[in-house]
This record gives C-alpha cells, sequence and structure tokens, in this order.
C-alpha cells in the first residue's frame, strides 16, 4: 500500500503536495494519474468545442432539434463517439455514428479533409451509404470530415438502444415488469460504473454533462442492437440522452455545489449495491431554497452511514463517502475538481475491480489526505490552451477531510478486509467466489464426517458481520467447498433456509448445494433399506425428489393432501447420478473406501453390530417406565432383519418425505410409503429447495418409528458424507 507523507519545503503548490513515490510503483501510480488526468482534459476540450458547434449548427436546420447519444466508455481515445439523429421521416428515426476528434496534421489536413457549413447534410450522406461519420475539430472552431476508410463502412445502420439502465437493475423493462434479456455480472457492473465515472471526469464542466448522470438518463445498447457491426453492442456500453442541444446550456459550479457528483454517488449505490435510494421525510431540508439537491444528499448520506456496519462491499461505501464528501465543496475549480474525482472515485474502483480479479487488494479510497493551503489554485497553472494538457503536477491525488460526524481527524477510515486465503496444501489463492459448492449438515457430527474427507482445508475467509453462519472451507476431487452447519440446538426448515440464504448471500458463486446428513429410512417389501444405507433425492415420474409432507390441506375425508412444488435438483447433477449408476468400473462398494477413511480419523463412527439393526412391526409401541424401555407388540413380534452378505451401505434413489415434525409413527409413515413411495424422512430440504437448487443426501440412522436411537447416527453420517464425495468425483466443474 503507498504511504502518504508530505516534504518539508517551503510550502507552495509545486512543492508541497502529497508524494506517493516512496516506491516506483507509487510513481508509476503518479504517472499513469497524470496521463489519465491529461487525456481528461483534452476529451474536456473536445466536447466544448463540438457543443459549440452543434448548437451553432441548429441555426442552420430547419428540422426538430437534434437529439445524440453520448457513447460513455470512458474516453480511453482522444475521441467522442455518438449516435446523432439524422433529419428525415419523422415516423422513421434515423441515426448515425459520428466520432469526433481533435484536428489532427498528420490524419486530416484543410487539404485532404472536406469543409462544409452544413453538419446535417454531411450527417445525412453518412447515413445513406451506411458509413460512420469522423469529424475533426480545429482550434478556431472549424471542422472537416475524413474519408470513408473500410473499418467506418456498416452492414446496417445504427439503431438507438432502449433499454434504461434503470430497467435493467430494477426490472420491468416493457413496462409490463416481465423479465429483460439483458443481465449484468458483478464484473459488468463495475466495469460499468468505471466507465461511467471516467466519462463524468472527462466531461465535467461541459453542455454534454448538464447536472449529472442517473440511471433514468443511461440507455444500455444490447447485444442485438445492430450499432455498426458491433460498436456499441457490449453490454458494459452506456450512453446518455442529450435533448435539446441547441438551447446552448453550460455547465457551470454553482453555490449548490457538484450536483453530477452526487447523482453519481446515487447510481454507483444502485448500480453496485442494488438498492433504490428513497427520501424520506426527514430527508426532506433546505431551509433556505438554494439547494435542490439537499433532500438528495440526506437520503444518500443516512443510507451510506446506516450500511457502514452491515456491508462488506466496504471499497464501494468509500467511494460513496466520497461522492458525498465532494459534492458540497463549491470552493473547487474545475482542475481540483477533475483530480479528486480521479483518485477519490475512478481510481478506487478500478482498484476494487482489479482485487477482485488479480491477486492485489486494494487500499481504502478514504483519506488520501493533502495541506489545506494545497487546495488553493495557483492562476499561473490554470493557463493553458484550449486543447492543452495537464502538468504532472496537477496530477497528483487531492484529498477531502472527512464528514466529521462519521470519522475522526486521525481516524484512517475503514480498511479492505481482505477476503481472499491461500490452500493449505497447494498454495491457491481463494476469494469467496472460488466456492462453488455447498454442503449444509444439520448436526455437527454430520458436519464432522464432512471435513474428514476433505483432500485439503482451506483457511477462513471473513464473510458479512450480517451472516451469523461458521464454515468450513476445503477441497474434495476438483472443487473448492465452502460447509456449514446449523445453529447447535436447531433443526428444521426454516433454520436451513436462513443458513443457506447467508452462504449464498456470501458466496455468490454457489452453483448448488447439497444436504448431507442423517434421515429416517422407510423399510418397504419393496425396498430392502437397511440402516447405514444411503438414499438420494431423485425425481419421481409426479415430483421433484422431495415432498413437504406436513405442508398441504386435510380433506373432508379425513385424509392429508400434501401441497406445493419444490424445485428438481439440477439437471447436471441428475446426469453425473445417471454417469455414476452406468459405470461398468464402479466397486460394488463404491462408499466403504471413503468410510474407512472416516473410520480411521474417528473409531466412533464404525458400523454397529448386524444385530442392533432391527425392524419393529407396525403396530409396536414403545414406551418408557421409570427409565426401563419395554415394547407391546400389538400386531407381531420383533422382527431382526435378514442379513446381507455383505455389509457395505447400499445406495438408494427415490422419493425423500420433509417437513419440520419428526416422524416417530410407523403409521403415518407407512401411509405416505403407500402413497407417495417415499424412502426416507429428514427435516431441512423443504426449506431449502426453493432457495438454492441441491441435492439431498441422507444417511439411515432409524426406520421412523418410536424407537428411535442415537446408535447408528455417526454411522449414518459418514456413509452420506462418502456418497457427497462420490457423487463429486464425476460432477464436472465449472
Amino acid at each position: 500500500m503507498r504511504r502518504l507523507y508530505h516534504s518539508q519545503v517551503p510550502d507552495t503548490w509545486s512543492q508541497s503536495q502529497i508524494f506517493y513515490t516512496q516506491d516506483e510503483s507509487g510513481s508509476r501510480e503518479n504517472n499513469e494519474g497524470a496521463v489519465e488526468l491529461s487525456q481528461a482534459q483534452a476529451i474536456s476540450n473536445i466536447a466544448r468545442t463540438v457543443s459549440d458547434l452543434l448548437i451553432q449548427q441548429s441555426s442552420l436546420c430547419t428540422a426538430a432539434c437534434h437529439t445524440a447519444l453520448v457513447l460513455l466508455d470512458g474516453f480511453t481515445q482522444l475521441e467522442i463517439e455518438m449516435l446523432m439523429s439524422v433529419c428525415g421521416d419523422k415516423n422513421r428515426p434515423r441515426w448515425n455514428i459520428v466520432s469526433w476528434s481533435r484536428d489532427d496534421p498528420c490524419k486530416y489536413s484543410p487539404q485532404t479533409g472536406e469543409h462544409t457549413d452544413d453538419i446535417c447534410a454531411v450527417l445525412k450522406r453518412s447515413w445513406k451509404y451506411k458509413t460512420r461519420l469522423r469529424i475533426s475539430v480545429h482550434k478556431d472552431g472549424t471542422w472537416t470530415y475524413g474519408p470513408t476508410s473500410t473499418e467506418d463502412r456498416m452492414e446496417s445502420n445504427a439503431i438507438a438502444p432502449t433499454l434504461r439502465l434503470r430497467e435493467l437493475l430494477h426490472g420491468g423493462g416493457d413496462g409490463s415488469g416481465g423479465a429483460i434479456a439483458t443481465r449484468l455480472l458483478k464484473k459488468d457492473k463495475l466495469n460499468l460504473a468505471i466507465a461511467v465515472a471516467r466519462s463524468i471526469l472527462c466531461l465535467l464542466g461541459t453542455p454534454m454533462m448538464h447536472d449529472g448522470l442517473g440511471v433514468e438518463d443511461i440507455y444500455i445498447a444490447q447485444a442485438a442492437d445492430p450499432l455498426g457491426q458491433g460498436a456499441l453492442s457490449n453490454k458494459r456500453y452506456v450512453t446518455r440522452a442529450l435533448d435539446h442541444m441547441s438551447t446552448g446550456a453550460s455547465f457551470k459550479l454553482s453555490g449548490e455545489g457538484h450536483p453530477y457528483i452526487l447523482k453519481l454517488g446515487v447510481l454507483l449505490w444502485e448500480l453496485l449495491l442494488g438498492r433504490k435510494i428513497t427520501i424520506n421525510p426527514e430527508d426532506e431540508e433546505d431551509e433556505d431554497g438554494v439547494d435542490s439537491n439537499l433532500s438528495l444528499f440526506n437520503a444518500l448520506n443516512r443510507e451510506e452511514i446506516n450500511s457502514r456496519e452491515i456491508c462488506v462491499e466496504r471499497p464501494i461505501l468509500d467511494v460513496i463517502a466520497n461522492c458525498l464528501n465532494i459534492y458540497p465543496q463549491t470552493q473547487l475549480d474545475e482542475r481540483m475538481v477533475r483530480s479528486i474525482v480521479y483518485w477519490n472515485i475512478v481510481k478506487p474502483l478500478q482498484n476494487y475491480l482489479d482485487s477482485l480479479y488479480t491477486t492485489r487488494a486494494p487500499a481504502s479510497a478514504l483519506h488520501r489526505k493533502r495541506p489545506a493551503d494545497d487546495m488553493t489554485s495557483d492562476e499561473s497553472m490554470m493557463k493553458s490552451e484550449h486543447f492543452g494538457s495537464l502538468a504532472c503536477g496537477q496530477g497528483e491525488p487531492l484529498a477531502l477531510e472527512p464528514r466529521t460526524k462519521r470519522v475522526k481527524e486521525d481516524d484512517p477510515g475503514p480498511q479492505w478486509r481482505k477476503q481472499e486465503r491461500r490452500c493449505e496444501n497447494c498454495g491457491c489463492l481463494m476469494t469467496p467466489e472460488s466456492y462453488a459448492i455447498g454442503i449444509v449438515c444439520a448436526l455437527h457430527k454430520e458436519l464432522l464426517a464432512v471435513r474428514i474427507l476433505f483432500d485439503c482445508t482451506h483457511e477462513n475467509i471473513p464473510v458479512p458481520s450480517e451472516d451469523s453462519n461458521h464454515y468450513s472451507f476445503g477441497r474434495m476431487g476438483q472443487h473448492d467447498i465452502v460447509a456449514v452447519c446449523l445453529p447447535s440446538g436447531e433443526y428444521g426448515t426454516n433454520s436451513a433456509a436462513d443458513a443457506v440464504a447467508n452462504m449464498r448471500r456470501s458466496f455468490p458463486a454457489i452453483r448448488f448445494c447439497l444436504l448431507v446428513g442423517i434421515g429416517a429410512g422407510v423399510p418397504t417389501e419393496q425396498n430392502d433399506l437397511r440402516l447405514g444405507d444411503v438414499v438420494v433425492s431423485h425425481p419421481t415420474g409426479t415430483h421433484p425428489g422431495v415432498i413437504q409432507y406436513d405442508l398441504g390441506k386435510q380433506g373432508e375425508d379425513g385424509v392429508f393432501h400434501p401441497t406445493g412444488s419444490l424445485q428438481r435438483p439440477p439437471r447436471f447433477l441428475l446426469t453425473a447420478i445417471s454417469h455414476l449408476i452406468s459405470n461398468p468400473n464402479l466397486s460394488p462398494a463404491p462408499l466403504q473406501g471413503y468410510v474407512d477413511q472416516i473410520i480411521a480419523t474417528r473409531a466412533d463412527y464404525k458400523r454397529p453390530d448386524e444385530e442392533k439393526d432391527t425392524i419393529f412391526e407396525t403396530g409396536t409401541v414403545h414406551v418408557t417406565r421409570n427409565g426401563i424401555r419395554e415394547h407391546h407388540y400389538a400386531d407381531g413380534e420383533q422382527q431382526s432383519n435378514v442379513p446381507r452378505r455383505a455389509t457395505h451401505p447400499h445406495i438408494h434413489y427415490g422419493l425423500i418425505a420433509s417437513g419440520n415434525r419428526v416422524m416417530k409413527s410407523a403409521s403415518a409413515r407407512d401411509h405416505l410409503a403407500s402413497v407417495y413411495n417415499v424412502l426416507c424422512f429428514e427435516m431441512e430440504a423443504a426449506g431449502v429447495m426453493n432457495i438454492c437448487p441441491c441435492l439431498v443426501i441422507r444417511g439411515i440412522c432409524d426406520y421412523a418409528d418410536c424407537h428411535k436411537n442415537d446408535l447408528w447416527q455417526n454411522y449414518a453420517s459418514a456413509t452420506a458424507a462418502a456418497y457427497a464425495k462420490l457423487l463429486l468425483t464425476v460432477v464436472r466443474p465449472k
């Protein structure tokens, strides 16, 4: 991380600035910043010239006011690209791509470029022949357009995008609230945020900026939009409508501060944190009537402060806080604002993006301090030609004092909580996005069996403070696993749903979950199901693999009818199961090796004696008197299972019944078995199936009757964990 220090020389603008030259990387970063600020100033000069030119040309056109859509790609090149409306039939909107750049004597000279006073005519001609129009502007306000090249010709005319960023983020793009074709991933959102922030850096102080950008002002070009053979087809490209260019309104710094910075903070909040900013009655405050944006400032300020302790996206909150810090600073001139925006908004966003997809962690965006005297403008440094560039000294980072109501003067500010750890075995870098599979256990004995089967373990990764789960990290085969156990003493669908919801928020890359643990088996004549066997949820003809047997309605006939529907296991898991079952080389005892591995570590997970696997008649009632177990056989005698030739656990695929009630009634068990052909009862799956794609794996520890005991629970936990690892050997990594 770059350290901040001040030079010990007389306090002048050129000598008392912040130095980040303690190491080579800091010096390189300063140079990069100076280049970017210089280019931003050059783009700003082009934007002013183009705006003035379009305002003048509007008086020559008898048609209605033209509309321009400016491509906000961050302006990595010294040109401004627009979609401009073409004069013609009002019922047939016509658009053409126009690229504006400053004059380049090596490329376009007055001798090679064509000059005219009518932009509309040139624009219409380019549209007619489906070519991109390239216009070069000059310092004296004149312009020329260059010859057409092969790369400028397009297959079809451009079409203006219609999808607003607001619709993309909050839905209802067609007014019906339906789904929209384009979706933004986290990386897309960060790239889009950086492009918008860089564009504001370049366009501030120009008529193209006006008072800022919001989610309502920005349009997203979808992949289907034929904008010049994909010129705007990437979803990270955004545009802003500039209506009524003929007004000639120019942006000026006013007593209201910098509204475009405030609106950028709101846009970043909605784009990167996914929540709208709502102005509450207590936010509505403007006693003197000077600041029309004060209510919006209060709303964003409230949300940012309240989220500081619960949001894991601290770097994003730091950037939004900087937007709030910059907004009321009316004493800053354009050059200072541009430098502050770069070092406190654009650069931290880029650092955060880099940290998520490289091994470098970003520094906090807050508190880039410099002496207060450095905020004084030096008139000699402000003198430049219309197309001049910033000197290197002007590219140094400026800083704002933090809001004192939130941070102390000497507080270093919220620091980046490093969310990356390394694998203890191979040293691979692990982040929350590294984990694609979750394992959920209800009991600690179930999780213990799973953790023993980890091929290697990973260090703990920090999670948001609002996540109450404690996670275990490891690897099985080619898969990185995050495992969680329900809170001690809690069980059932509600607790499981809460645990999985927290897991998905903290680990957004999770593809599916495996619910691994014990369950109660249903012995029938059709299914030779024994204690220690494994039951795996599998769709039947009418059910998705799991039914919630305690959610439904009671009919007039007194029969309870389960209602509702749960999600099926993911298709790729079902095909993996098919591949596993059909493998001719699969061992007759495929789970035994993994079970032995668990027993080698924990001897108390070994298989109980065969005579302990006992089935009672359905009419048998178990009671306890004075601590002594007694059995009353109403319909018959105690039955012992016929011993198998092999004692290794068998695998069964079929329907699992899930509910919040412990099944301890043999008659209720047999009724559900006869109606739905369920193989197993458990208590968590129904709360999870519709939250996250999942598969349920249960080792059988009892027969769902009144004779429940804990004797087989450890071994059943081991067999369930063994099947989970066996399945993951055939599931392809993403």
